[in-house]
């Protein structure tokens, strides 16, 4: 069953990637999108390939062209689609960009297709898109995509991981049949020097260990960017050497496969670790590098992201995730630490289904606990009931029960706040709560 959550505009905006400072290598895509864009009456878009290979760059840059604007002038809405996992959510997800407002008695998918299939054009730009396409509602997702793409008005981009555009449409593939390219050298060199101007260093393009360095990273944009920005403060022959150091420490685990995900764990792997090591002596999470945050949000946008398009084949999923598995713990513990935010709930839901590696997520869900306060209720408890099953799962069965009598407790009070209010209580809501409990107490006695 597909259950609406609770999204609006503030958390869509909170989802929306800045406008890149940094884009190079890209001019011919942009202008390939702008021009089939602004001279056929309806395309659809497909921006494919890897992670960290900059799809989202490219689709920001084709909505702020002039021509654009030009054509669909206040009618060109982004969406990313990291917090819409199924059709009746990116439905929702829409309804909210576009600003359209449901009137009673009308569907939000009523409105929304009414307002496609009007005569005003009308750009949607759906960024990962992979979050809803790799859900188990594929189908009605396929469905909406093409119900949206039938609409004669609307032309469509979609940028997502992989090598084929959703559903039975016709997607005009950009950067060709294999999706975006990587940067070449000269690209490459342009972005690294922008990103660490203003360092303590002063790289010049023609520096034969930048040519060395930026070879190893393979043009991969999210790879330069985050070694760039190490270089403000550190040589390139230090980095050189700590890239060698890293780079055969992931060889090693996962041999010579896929040069291009093996860049950007490598570039991850040496910037957590620097990062790490720049924490201050007090213990307190002050980092010293300018833009750390940016470089965390970053590696976070690309590991949501990873966990969104996991492979559907068991043993291909279980192999990727363990390539990153500590990666992935590091950011998580970090991006917790700072705020709370919803996609931090929805990772752990996600990694809550492998087993192996319940050691280490126990403490980032009790970490993740501790901004209870701005959870809802049904957020709270099933962050608690994750916890329980984990404690349960390493035979912590004593802390497992604590664990289940803070969640009695939590929904006594809910329904005595509720009884208090209303004088009515939802006996559906009760007995499927109850129910829960007694069961995973039975289980821990």
């Amino acid at each position: 069953m597909l259950i609406f959550q609770r999204i609006n505009q503030g958390d869509l905006l909170l989802q929306t990637s800045q406008f890149p400072a940094v884009f190079t290598g890209r001019t011919n895509l942009v202008k390939e999108a702008v021009s089939i864009l602004y001279e056929t009456n309806q395309v659809h878009i497909a921006i494919l390939g890897a992670g960290g290979i900059g799809k989202t760059s490219v689709a920001l840059h084709v909505m702020q062209n002039l021509l654009i604007k030009e054509k669909f002038a206040e009618r060109c809405y982004f969406i990313s689609c990291g917090m819409l996992p199924d059709a009746i959510n990116l439905i929702q997800g829409l309804v909210q960009a576009i600003g359209l407002q449901v009137a009673q008695g009308k569907g939000p998918l009523d409105v929304l297709l009414a307002y496609l299939k009007g005569d005003q054009k009308v750009m949607l730009i759906l960024d990962n898109f992979e979050t809803p396409w790799n859900s188990k509602g594929q189908t009605e997702v396929k469905n909406l995509m093409e119900d949206i793409c039938s609409a004669k008005s609307v032309s469509v981009i979609v940028t997502m991981r992989g090598t084929d555009g959703p559903g039975q449409i016709k997607w005009h593939k950009l950067g060709g049949q294999s999706g975006l390219p990587a940067l070449e050298l000269s690209a490459a060199k342009e972005a690294f020097c922008s990103f660490s101007s203003n360092g303590e260093y002063t790289i010049k393009e023609e520096d034969p260990i930048l040519e060395k360095l930026l070879i190893q990273i393979d043009g991969m944009p999210l790879a330069i960017m985050l070694i760039g920005e190490l270089a403000k403060e550190l040589p390139l022959n230090d980095l050189m050497e700590m890239w060698n150091i890293q780079k055969a420490a992931v060889l090693q685990k996962i041999g010579e496969q896929d040069n291009r995900l093996a860049s950007i764990e490598v570039s991850i792997q040496l910037t957590l670790n620097i990062l790490g090591e720049k924490l201050s002596a007090t213990g307190e999470d002050v980092l010293v590098f300018q833009g750390t945050e940016h470089l965390e949000d970053q590696i976070w946008n690309f590991y949501e992201s990873f966990i969104d398009n996991l492979p559907q084949d068991s043993i291909a999923r279980d192999n990727q995730l363990e390539q990153h598995i500590g990666n992935i713990f590091k950011i998580l513990e970090i991006q917790i630490k700072r705020s709370f935010e919803k996609s931090h709930t929805k990772v752990l839901r996600k990694l809550c289904n492998y087993t192996k590696y319940y050691p280490g997520l126990l403490p980032l869900v009790e970490k993740h606990l501790e901004w209870k306060s701005q959870m809802i209720l049904s957020d709270q408890t099933e962050m608690m009931f994750l916890q329980e099953s984990i404690l349960s799962f390493m035979g912590e069965y004593g802390k497992a029960i604590e664990v289940i009598n803070c969640v009695e407790e939590l929904y006594k009070s809910q329904i005595n706040e509720e009884a208090g209010n209303l004088n009515v209580i939802t006996s559906t809501s009760s007995i499927s709560m109850n129910n829960t409990i007694e069961r995973t107490q039975a289980k821990c006695y």
